[in-house]
């Protein structure tokens, strides 16, 4: 049996946080997206066939690098990393072959193998292009879309006071918009509606009709 791990924590608004944390771990085995880079993790955290699926952000540089490392920490060597297709994932050991690097060069489907304490692993990577999910997003004046023009992983900044202006992409749907509130209310708000208040979260749900990615866009005031 091939499992597909879930390799990155989605940071949702504040009321959502702790479910969030919930069902990642209990989705080790189970099929989720890979969103983003800056993921880290031992080598046995996985099965010995693990299929992750990940968002290639083309254009993207430093946090949003394409990157995925593995580690080990019982003093054994990792040996015979390789992998099937240069073109789509490229693998480099470091730290004295103690780790190694996954580096998703464009869409497409990888298979990356090595050995680790006599066991062979295979680690399938199914890279699919990141596409801004929002056609228009503005908070009173202030346009937002440009910040996801790279990639959809951690908080953003905003002027949480004006109207909401928020329309998805070609192949995007929003679920939902929600504000929490600094006294720990939450409420759904629409296209259109305006923010105002003691506003200390504004949570996006979107999801790719195409590839069935589901991501969390948080946003936290200005200064914040």
């Amino acid at each position: 049996m091939v499992a597909k791990s879930f390799a990155r924590l989605s940071v949702l608004s504040l009321a959502a946080s702790i479910a969030a944390i919930v069902i990642a771990l209990t989705l080790g085995a189970g099929s989720a997206w890979a969103g983003t880079s800056e993921y880290s993790s031992l080598v046995t955290d996985h099965a010995k066939h693990t299929t992750f699926k990940v968002l290639y952000h083309k254009g993207a540089v430093g946090a949003q690098s394409n990157e995925y490392e593995f580690y080990e920490e019982r003093g054994k060597v990792i040996k015979n990393l390789k992998t099937s297709n240069k073109k789509v994932a490229k693998v480099k050991y470091y730290d004295s072959r103690h780790a190694f690097k996954v580096t998703i060069k464009k869409a497409g489907t990888a298979k990356v193998t090595f050995k680790y304490r006599g066991k062979k692993y295979c680690f399938k990577f199914v890279a699919k292009t990141y596409t801004n999910p929002f056609k228009t997003l503005t908070i009173g004046s202030t346009s937002y879309r440009s910040l996801f023009k790279y990639t959809d992983d951690g908080f953003m900044e905003a002027n949480l006071s004006g109207a909401l202006k928020a329309k998805a992409s070609k192949y995007w749907t929003i679920k939902w918009i929600e504000v929490a509130f600094e006294n720990g209310a939450t409420q759904r708000v629409g296209n259109g509606d305006y923010l105002s208040g003691d506003i200390e979260c504004l949570t996006f749900k979107l999801k790719n009709k195409k590839t069935g990615y589901v991501t969390y866009r948080p946003f936290r005031p200005e200064g914040w």
